[in-house]
């Protein structure tokens, strides 16, 4: 057994991904007048069907997706003029001018917005490409938990968010997944221990990990929420207040109904979804293992036409113990993905029990932040920066449950070798 799970940690590290390239890091965009970095720019690369957004810092990175020095790298940003690049060129800071203000002249006519119209503009351009076809993104996802004002968990993971359309005949909400390749784990304080009763699997040893959580509540947005046209009729909305950024006009449009309140952003003219802030009842919370009151927020993307989310962040309080999850989408693959049968099955299997390996090295090309509250989330949790980096190490290399057989090990170093492969 230790010397497969050593092969295990070997091959799924060391799976190359192109040859002859070269790798995309600490690129820094910014606006060509003022200086200042510009966050979640669009990132294309042509021929290559994947993307990606620069962090709230203003940095590009493809982590471990190497890219050639012919590849073309397009970058756009609403207000200003696309910037466009070999892989090659790609160094230092990039430099993104704002379009000229054109001020022609018009004749205004006052027009009564037809909000119902909009909004079923707004959400079948959500749905009308390629909706139910699968897709894959490298991801993100970060979990902590607090009991009675003190963190007793910390959880974070790299790896794979992978929505099978209707593969399989998959359930609507259980067929986006989040799958863990490298991950940093403290969830074995004994305060966190206590929810393992609730949760508790045949073959589980703690508390199921809430990987896949946020994606879930995508999937109930998308199935019994607004981003579905006959769902609209469900709900009450009002323009909230609008305003102008980079020359295009936002809505800020309020809804609620039964299960759902909030509101979301819009792009008036694109007729696009930019975020949707909200309350909802319908939150599934791992620890508790049912649906609760939780506050959820979701951010997307347009590349070439085509929706895709890039954050979600979820937050709840229950009977003390306060739960946050987030996840942020790193690259997107747009298209040439495709799952058989038994693909969605490992995938639906290994997402609930995942193998543990936490590689620094490869975790660093990211550039993930460091969570806002990781100081505290040390003190709490007794361990200095330093030594919490030896527990993940320490923890790294099992399985998260009991009962393992060989030919799971197998299929893992399959799934993920296969997975690799599509970018």
């Amino acid at each position: 057994m230790r010397t497969s799970i050593f092969i295990l940690i070997f091959l799924i590290s060391n799976l190359p991904v192109f040859s002859q390239s070269r790798p995309a890091s600490n690129i820094l965009v910014i606006d060509a007048k003022s200086k200042k970095p510009l966050p979640a720019c669009n990132v294309i690369i042509k021929h290559r069907n994947i993307g990606t957004t620069t962090n709230p810092d203003g940095y590009l990175t493809f982590g471990q997706i190497s890219l050639s020095n012919k590849d073309t790298v397009c970058i756009s940003y609403i207000g200003y003029e696309t910037y466009q690049c070999t892989a090659g060129e790609l160094k230092g800071k990039i430099k993104l001018k704002p379009k000229p203000e054109k001020l022609p002249e018009v004749t205004i006519v006052a027009e009564k917005f037809k909000l119902e119209q909009f909004l079923k503009n707004l959400i079948k351009k959500y749905n009308k490409k390629d909706k139910q076809k699968p897709n894959i993104a490298i991801a993100h996802y970060r979990e902590k938990a607090k009991k009675n004002g003190r963190f007793i968990m910390f959880a974070e993971s790299i790896g794979y968010s992978i929505y099978s359309g209707t593969v399989a005949n998959a359930a609507p909400l259980s067929n986006y997944k989040f799958l863990c390749e490298n991950s940093r784990l403290f969830i074995t304080s004994p305060s966190w221990i206590e929810y393992t009763d609730l949760s508790r699997s045949k073959t589980s040893r703690f508390v199921h990990l809430g990987n896949s959580s946020t994606l879930n509540a995508l999937r109930m947005m998308e199935v019994a929420g607004l981003l579905k046209v006959k769902n609209l009729k469900q709900f009450r909305f009002q323009v909230d207040s609008s305003f102008v950024r980079n020359g295009d006009e936002f809505l800020k449009i309020a809804f609620n109904n039964k299960h759902f309140e909030g509101y979301l952003l819009a792009d008036k003219s694109l007729e696009e979804i930019e975020s949707i802030y909200y309350t909802t009842d319908t939150y599934f919370s791992d620890p508790f293992k049912k649906r609760l009151v939780a506050n959820v927020s979701m951010k997307f993307k347009y590349f070439e036409g085509q929706p895709y989310v890039t954050s979600i962040s979820s937050q709840y309080e229950n009977d003390g113990l306060t739960h946050f999850n987030d996840l942020t989408i790193l690259v997107q693959k747009f298209t040439d993905f495709s799952l058989t049968d038994q693909e969605y099955w490992n995938i639906n299997s290994y997402s609930a029990c995942p193998y543990i390996n936490y590689l620094p090295n490869e975790w660093k090309k990211y550039n993930i932040p460091e969570d806002k509250d990781y100081a505290t989330i040390c003190k709490d949790l007794g361990k200095s920066p330093d030594e919490m980096e030896k527990h993940y190490l320490k923890f790294s290399g099992q399985w998260f449950c009991t009962k393992t057989a060989s030919h799971q090990e197998k299929s893992v170093i399959e799934l993920i070798t296969n997975l690799k492969k599509r970018f």
